[in-house]
């Protein structure tokens, strides 16, 4: 092992010690990454290898290992762009060589949270793209199961499924991009609830809307401007009459909303 393959382990140690404190210093830890990433810029294995050796393989190792690491912080930052930037390089270091260097124990973790990155940005064409390219065991891998599952419900327009499904996220670091989905998903039932109600009970708008606590679910009403009248939100319409979409119980307006939308994907698709 080189000295710097040994200095760039030392860093990386560093690293990945602060990541697993309760509160760590990203500012410090990002200074380091910084460092080691000069650091891989002076791996000759990194600039032009024809044929492998003991050596490269630790250079490439450090290499992958620090890119695994940036992907981590970039999510604790909830900097998209870096987590795309640097899956980026990291790719062709588990495709290119995986016939090379051992499997990493942190590549189906960051395959599956690259395919919520690109469920979170309606990616889904890159998406379907991405899974092709994979192997069937990490195909089959929970961290990638579980993102197939929620585009599944998202392509279905399963709403309710995907809410609930996403509260149970198989890792921590999953629940950035849940939290995205659930947002936009949450958005799009609003926007529908207002259009199909003129009244609704504060307890069905939070069960469809599928809060887990009242705190999040006023907050939401606050972001939304909506009306709160004896424990009914009031949403504004033009029309006098009574709307006949006011007689459905939440499951099966909920049901409605999921239907509609399954229609409009459907035509985004066609078109």
């Amino acid at each position: 092992m080189t000295h710097l393959v040994n200095q760039g382990n030392e860093t990386l140690s560093s690293v990945e010690k602060e990541l697993k404190r309760s509160k760590p210093n990203l500012t410090q830890a990002w200074k380091q990454l910084n460092d080691l990433k000069v650091l891989l810029t002076k791996l000759p294995s990194l600039q032009h290898t024809k044929e492998y050796s003991s050596v490269s393989k630790e250079e490439f190792l450090l290499a992958r290992s620090t890119f695994e690491v940036a992907c981590f912080l970039s999510i604790l930052e909830k900097d998209m762009e870096s987590f795309e930037r640097h899956f980026m390089q990291l790719k062709p270091l588990y495709l290119d060589l995986s016939n090379f260097l051992s499997r990493s124990s942190n590549e189906s973790l960051l395959v599956g949270l690259n395919f919520m990155r690109l469920l979170s940005q309606n990616r889904i064409a890159e998406f379907h793209s991405e899974l092709e390219l994979l192997q069937k065991p990490i195909k089959e891998d929970p961290y990638v199961t579980f993102a197939i599952r929620l585009e599944q419900c998202l392509t279905e327009g399963s709403y309710a499924k995907l809410l609930s499904l996403s509260k149970s996220s198989p890792n921590d670091y999953f629940q950035y991009f849940t939290q995205i989905l659930a947002h936009t998903v949450r958005k799009d039932i609003a926007d529908c609830l207002e259009t199909a109600y003129r009244y609704l009970s504060c307890d069905d708008a939070m069960e469809m809307l599928s809060f887990g606590s009242p705190d999040e679910f006023k907050k939401f009403i606050e972001d939304r401007a909506w009306n709160i009248e004896n424990q009914q939100l009031v949403f504004q319409t033009t029309e006098e009459n009574e709307n006949p979409m006011d007689v459905l119980n939440h499951n099966e307006l909920l049901s409605l909303i999921e239907q509609n939308i399954s229609y409009a994907k459907e035509l985004e698709r066609i078109v």
